[in-house]
């Protein structure tokens, strides 16, 4: 993130920024960081990868079908992902069982990967468990109450209901 952006956003108040903006920056401040503990571990892992990486340690080989169940990934953006984790050598294509599918499964490589990979996605857990104690309300909590809340009356509606 430029320089500029954050010195920026410090300066503002919580009321002078909106609620997307708040979101992206903290999003950008724990992605960035994970990116950068993945590169030093895991060079070619990108985080975007982990969703995919799960639904394969649960089911593999798995159609681009079955990673969408198992994620909630939308079906473009898990294709998009699976597409580079082949060009990265990650993942290689197969047929599935009764060979009418299409399914990707771990290369060796990306096998030989998955011990680093668990033991960062516990330091990771870790570190969000630690972020969580010591905030005033757990922001884990709170996202899963806002996903809840959101899902019961969507942020169009409710914009739509004050535009009256």
């Amino acid at each position: 993130m430029p320089e500029y952006y954050i010195s920026s956003y410090i300066n503002m108040t919580t009321k002078a920024i909106g609620l997307g903006t708040q979101l992206r920056h903290i999003l950008s401040l724990l992605d960035g960081d994970v990116q950068k503990v993945c590169e030093l571990n895991v060079p070619d892992y990108r985080p975007r990868f982990t969703p995919v990486v799960r639904a394969l340690i649960h089911k593999s080989p798995s159609s681009i079908q079955d990673i969408v169940a198992f994620t909630g990934l939308t079906q473009p953006a898990a294709s998009q992902t699976v597409s580079l984790m082949l060009r990265q050598g990650w993942l290689v294509r197969e047929l599935t069982a009764d060979g009418r599918q299409s399914a990707v499964a771990f290369t060796e490589e990306a096998n030989n990967e998955l011990p680093k990979l668990r033991n960062l996605w516990s330091a990771t857990r870790s570190a969000a468990d630690q972020l969580d104690e010591e905030l005033e309300y757990p922001i884990s909590t709170l996202l899963e109450e806002a996903i809840r809340k959101l899902e019961e009356y969507p942020f169009i509606a409710r914009i739509q209901d004050h535009r009256k």
